[in-house]
């Protein structure tokens, strides 16, 4: 509320606020001046001070009859500052009487004291964002991709692994099968006595029987053998051996040939009406078995008996009913 009290133009003229502790006195020099009392004008006073209708208001400045007016001195403009701008109060509150009033009011309406201008201390500017969490992440997100290729390299490579090592098991597996899978295909017996000499009885030199045999392989494994032949006749007491080494292709067929030498004591040694139809034959061979992951040395052994027609390996069939090579 605006409190309004009118003075007469007698040798002082005043204006008085809120509690009348403060007045404002006008001398007819001109100069004004404040004066503090504790006790409120007389009313005599008052009726001379409202001859004359000076209106105050809280929020007029005081103005001077003379060119000495007082002024509140204006507030100081802040320096500038790099700092970010912080947000400023709408409201003050005077020092003395702890009124809270309006930005920009120089005297206190309740109390009169002048209002200091407001000061705003330096606002830190905000720091801009530390990258540091970025690369934080980045490096994270790297470790990351790295263990997770590591890992998936040593999985991957303990799978390759397993469907190696299962590779190689096969293979040698397939390649001990491939000796037991060979076949006889044909056999062809011719005699050589270009190097026997006499007649029955007397016979000086050797004869050679040189035997064919087609052998078959169907395995996919090629393979260097070396077979030894042991023909044995027990009614006559002849055995006869020979060792041969051949290569025989993935598929493919070979024709080796063993020699038999019957020498010209083995002939004049011959009992009358001698049985040569009764025989063993006995086969020992060796392979070198070339696979896909590894050379295979592979052993073979197989027996046939004439007198029954039976064997085992190789020679279960007999060679009595194959064609001729």
């Amino acid at each position: 509320m605006i409190k309004e009290r009118r003075a007469s133009a007698v040798d002082q003229q005043c204006v008085v606020f809120k509690p009348a502790d403060r007045f404002l006195f006008r001398q007819k020099t001109g100069t004004s001046y404040w004066q503090e009392s504790d006790a409120l004008i007389s009313e005599t006073d008052q009726q001379k001070c409202r001859k004359e209708s000076v209106v105050v208001t809280e929020e007029s400045n005081i103005k001077a009859d003379g060119q000495n007016q007082a002024k509140a001195p204006p507030p100081p403009a802040p320096p500038p500052s790099t700092y970010a701008v912080r947000p400023q109060a709408q409201e003050l509150t005077c020092p003395t009487c702890f009124t809270t009033v309006p930005l920009g009011t120089q005297f206190c309406p309740q109390c009169g004291t002048a209002i200091p201008p407001p000061t705003w201390g330096p606002t830190p500017a905000t720091a801009p964002p530390s990258k540091r969490p970025v690369k934080l992440i980045v490096g994270i997100v790297l470790i990351a991709l790295l263990l997770v290729g590591v890992g998936g390299f040593i999985v991957y490579n303990n799978v390759q692994r397993q469907i190696l090592q299962a590779a190689k098991t096969s293979d040698r597996n397939a390649a001990n099968q491939s000796v037991n899978q060979l076949q006889p295909t044909c056999i062809s017996v011719r005699t050589d006595s270009s190097t026997l000499y006499g007649s029955p009885g007397s016979f000086t030199g050797y004869r050679t029987v040189y035997e064919t045999l087609g052998i078959s392989n169907p395995t996919r494994f090629a393979m260097d053998a070396t077979w030894a032949l042991t023909l044995n006749y027990p009614s006559v007491g002849w055995v006869l051996a020979d060792t041969e080494s051949f290569h025989l292709s993935a598929n493919g067929i070979a024709h080796p040939i063993f020699s038999y030498r019957v020498s010209g004591s083995q002939l004049n040694n011959l009992p009358p009406n001698p049985n040569l139809t009764a025989f063993t034959v006995t086969l020992n061979g060796t392979y070198v078995v070339t696979g896909t992951y590894a050379t295979y040395m592979l052993t073979q052994n197989s027996n046939y008996d004439s007198s029954t027609m039976s064997g085992d390996g190789f020679l279960a069939s007999g060679t009595s009913n194959m064609p001729s090579c």
